[in-house]
Parts: structure tokens; C-alpha cells; sequence
């Protein structure tokens, strides 16, 4: 064996005892043996893995998935206030009861008509809970100018985690599902715009867990990264909805209409109840199409409205569901809220 080889050898495979780390760098090896940096990447790619070798400098993509790996990061705590709630027994009946809410926008939620939605859901207790999108903002991924002083996407985080709590303690046995809104999804393009490599990494169930890595607010709900969705069983489509009409009820109007199938949707911030019969009721008495634009639960005054009246309706839907025949028949209804009050099924629901 070559004696500069061998001097080579001996420098590349010295650890520092402490810290375990290589003792030598590229640099000092050819320094102390004498060599041309070719022979020692040629050692150093045999003794420590490709990555050291002759031609293998780590590519951007490489480079960031190694900074990536050594970074520590150290986020500030967030302290997640979730109430205890009564624990309720769902209460006997013959259908099958879905309440959905949409448009949050944490951490701008409009606290009194947030109340009334877990009320409702406290006394129901029904089989299933979905919400539409927009649960969170996340200004600070937005591809717009950010305006000063806004929440950083910490606070974000905290407010839908309590909004997903009191959900969840609202209504301990349902099936909890989360649809992904256009709000949600600021963080996949951000992402992909600027660190496509943490985008392989990074989702939003992990978002949360970055903020508090004790408690884990998305358990049990199901989170879904599609804002449009079949529920095969009911035969209605659930989305975040990407159209907006001018006045209430049209939002629906105009995805049913295109869709041909019945449809609950977000996103509008309008409230209201749209019926559309068709061929199939005449000749089959299938049930009408019925499309739900779900309001939102969300403050009229979110920063960026910038001091415009919005039409927006605070509120939410139910669906009662009887599966006694052949087919699903399902009456939708909504619920709208108004100075922190509403009336649902002769009962007031207030703060």
C-alpha cells in the first residue's frame, strides 16, 4: 500500500472521543498527508460514504435536507385553552344526525357564534361532525401584502387547536372530519414556492404538533387534503366550494346546478338553502337535489374585509339522515346566529 495512501487512511477514520465526530476535514487531511484533494475525496468516499467521495458535493436539495436535520428549533409555547364540557348521552331517536360548520379563519373566529356551534353539538351529540375548510388563516403564507401586527401562524395554530378541542369535548363519540379549504392549503403552496423540500416533510397534523409537541389536537379528528369530497352512503357531496355568487343561497345554486348532485359548501360565508327537483324525483320520486351554502363562524371585521360591509351570515347546517328505506332521505337544515343567539329546534341557544 502506497505510504501517502496509508497516511490518508489513518487521518480519515479519527473521531474525536467526546463528540464522535470526524477529527479531520477534507482540507486538513491533504494538509497533513501531503496529498491532492482527488486522492483524498477517492479515501474518504470509501471510508465515509458516498457523500464524502471525489465529485459527490451535496446538491442544493441535499444540502437543505442536511440543515433540515441538524436544526433545533425552538418555538415559544402555546397554551391551548379547551373548557370542560358536559358529557351528555346522545339522546334516542331514528336518524342520523350530521352538523357541519365551515370558515373559522383562526384566529379570527367569531367567538359568541363559536359557542352557540359546540352548544348545539353538546346537546344533539351528533353521529358525525365535518367542517369545510378555512378552520385556520395562516396570513403569513398568503400570497398577499401582510398587513402589520398580524397573528403569527403560532397563534393560527392555537385557535384552531381550540377550536378543534372544544369540538371534540363537545361531542366525545362522533366522527370528526376536516376538510381542507383554500385557507389550508396556503401552506402546500407556500411551501412548494419557497422550501420544496420541507413540503415533503411538513403537512398540517404535523403543523400542530410543531406547535406543542405535548398535546395532540388533531386526535381523532380526520384530517383530508381534498376540499371536495363523495359521501357515497348519503349521496352528497361535501366541499370547501371554489365559487362565490353575490347574494345567499346562489353559491349552491350554481355548484349544484353544475354538479347534478346534492352539496354542502364553505367558503361563500353566505347562509342559506337552495332545492332543485329533477327528472329522477318526477319519474323515480327520488328525494329534490338540495345545495347548503354553511355561512361561516368567522368575525365580519377579519383585517383584510379593510373596513367593507361583507354579506356574510354567521351560522352553520345539520342534516337528519333516515336510513330506513331503500334510499337515504335527508332533511338539511341551517342554523343562523345572530347577536350571539339562535333557535334551533324550539330550543334558544345563547352565550
Amino acid at each position: 500500500m502506497d505510504k501517502k495512501y496509508k497516511v490518508i487512511r489513518e487521518l480519515a477514520v479519527k473521531k474525536n472521543p467526546k463528540t464522535g465526530k470526524w477529527l479531520y476535514g477534507r482540507r486538513e487531511i491533504m494538509r497533513r498527508a501531503e496529498a491532492t484533494e482527488w486522492a483524498v475525496r477517492k479515501v474518504l468516499g470509501e471510508l465515509r460514504g458516498s457523500g464524502q467521495g471525489a465529485h459527490s458535493a451535496p446538491v442544493p436539495e441535499e444540502r437543505r435536507r442536511m440543515q433540515i436535520a441538524k436544526e433545533q428549533v425552538d418555538l415559544p409555547t402555546i397554551v391551548v385553552n379547551v373548557p370542560k364540557r358536559k358529557i351528555r348521552k346522545a339522546p334516542k331517536r331514528d336518524t342520523e344526525q350530521v352538523v357541519i360548520g365551515s370558515d373559522f379563519h383562526a384566529p379570527y373566529a367569531h367567538e359568541p357564534s363559536c359557542e352557540v356551534f359546540y352548544r348545539v353539538i353538546e346537546d344533539l351529540q351528533p353521529d358525525k361532525v365535518v367542517l369545510l375548510g378555512d378552520v385556520i388563516n395562516l396570513d403569513h403564507f398568503g400570497s398577499f401584502d401582510k398587513l402589520p401586527g398580524i397573528p403569527t401562524w403560532l397563534e393560527d395554530v392555537k385557535h384552531a387547536a381550540e377550536i378543534l378541542g372544544n369540538v371534540r369535548a363537545a361531542a366525545p363519540n362522533a366522527d370528526l372530519v376536516w376538510y381542507r379549504g383554500n385557507h389550508e392549503q396556503r401552506l402546500e403552496k407556500h411551501l412548494i414556492r419557497h422550501d420544496p423540500i420541507l413540503y415533503e416533510v411538513l403537512d398540517m397534523e404535523k403543523l400542530f404538533l410543531l406547535a406543542d409537541l405535548e398535546v395532540n389536537h388533531m386526535k381523532q379528528w380526520a384530517y383530508k387534503n381534498v376540499s371536495e369530497e363523495l359521501d357515497e352512503e348519503l349521496g352528497i357531496v361535501f366541499a370547501h366550494g371554489h365559487k362565490v355568487r353575490k347574494h345567499s343561497g346562489m353559491t349552491a345554486f350554481a355548484h349544484v346546478d353544475d354538479l347534478g348532485m346534492s352539496m354542502v359548501l364553505g367558503h361563500s360565508h353566505r347562509l342559506g338553502l337552495y332545492r332543485k327537483s329533477t327528472g329522477r324525483s318526477r319519474y323515480l320520486g327520488e328525494q329534490p337535489l338540495f345545495g347548503i351554502d354553511n355561512g361561516c363562524l368567522c368575525r365580519y371585521d377579519i383585517p383584510y374585509v379593510d373596513g367593507r360591509t361583507s354579506n356574510w351570515q354567521h351560522g352553520f347546517s345539520v342534516l337528519s339522515v333516515d336510513r330506513s328505506g331503500e334510499r337515504p332521505v335527508i332533511e338539511p337544515s341551517i342554523v343562523e346566529i345572530g347577536d350571539g343567539r339562535a333557535i334551533f329546534r324550539g330550543k334558544i341557544y345563547k352565550t
